[in-house]
């Protein structure tokens, strides 16, 4: 029986992320550290949402002590699975030639369907970046309301690929997974896109 190609035209990234490296880099100079890593791996909405959800950046080092455990622990944990989960989406995009920024990928979670265990969270890569979009204050649920129904239109702000992706904590890493669609090329017909990943 002859080679055949995978059925569906997509790509998978993954990446893997360690915890306390992160909590050691946010840190180091407390307030500004935070900061600096915040505006390199999250979008202006992301940023809002992640002070909805964590509050002022002044309440996150109040302990004296910064341990797994500790609010910075946990903020940590959080941006850790971030990361792991853009450096995915840039690897699953890589392949397609399409070199993406942390600024042109929007990863928000789903409060409605939260649980202890689980962070259910929905990606979408931007068409453009995200800071030609207004970084309007809205909590994650109202952010993903735009965009999570499926099949259904898109918030006019916003222009985008949905993905996949699944982020993962055990110990010390966060770990993340990304399965794209492959974006077909001009003239594609059929399964020609997947079967280009053979040739």
């Amino acid at each position: 029986m002859p080679i055949r190609p995978f059925p569906l035209p997509m790509t998978v990234g993954t990446d893997i992320c360690n915890i306390p490296r992160v909590l050691k880099l946010i840190t180091k100079q407390k307030h500004g550290s935070l900061n600096s890593f915040l505006r390199r791996l999250l979008s202006p909405r992301e940023q809002d949402a992640f002070s909805h959800r964590f509050g002022a950046i002044d309440t996150i080092f109040l302990e004296a002590k910064q341990t797994e455990t500790s609010k910075a622990g946990v903020v940590a944990r959080h941006l850790a699975g971030r990361w792991a989960a853009k450096e995915a989406v840039i690897k699953a995009y890589g392949s397609q030639g399409r070199r993406l920024s942390f600024w042109d990928i929007l990863i928000t979670a789903n409060a409605a369907v939260q649980s202890e265990r689980s962070e259910p969270v929905t990606c979408l890569v931007l068409d453009s970046r995200a800071e030609h979009f207004p970084a309007n204050r809205c909590s994650d649920t109202d952010e993903i309301s735009q965009f999570r129904q499926r099949d259904g239109p898109v918030e006019a702000a916003l222009h985008g690929q949905v993905v996949r992706i699944s982020i993962s904590h055990d110990s010390e890493y966060a770990t993340a997974v990304c399965i794209a669609p492959l974006e077909p090329a001009p003239g594609d017909v059929g399964g020609e896109a997947a079967a280009r990943a053979l040739y």
